[in-house]
């Protein structure tokens, strides 16, 4: 029975440590931060309601200091282009997006 509860306590904390991950700590790479600030962001796409940047792609661990995506469909990227270009960098490199803030 001990090793039931503790089976159950340490599902616990990982519940609290996954969305404790979702804050954004001075720690965070820059990747990390940008994905926070951009994954929520609306994007207007073929007329569908209530499609955000996280629907369309998916972050990849490549560099720390820049955020690279890949997208679920090629045809996403102007729309995303279009939505977060006024505050960002977006770069096509090999099958990724590369995402930086603009200087």
């Amino acid at each position: 029975m001990e090793k039931e509860k503790m089976s159950s306590q340490e599902k616990k904390s990982e519940g609290l440590a996954s969305e404790t991950e979702k804050v954004i700590t001075p720690k965070a790479s820059e990747a990390d931060r940008l994905w926070q600030e951009i994954s929520s962001t609306k994007v207007d796409m073929f007329s569908l309601p209530n499609q955000t940047v996280e629907m369309h792609a998916s972050p990849v661990q490549v560099e720390p200091s820049a955020l690279y995506v890949q997208l679920k469909s090629p045809a996403a990227f102007p729309a995303i282009d279009q939505v977060l270009s006024a505050r960002y960098d977006l770069e096509q490199v090999d099958r990724f997006i590369k995402i930086t803030r603009k200087s």
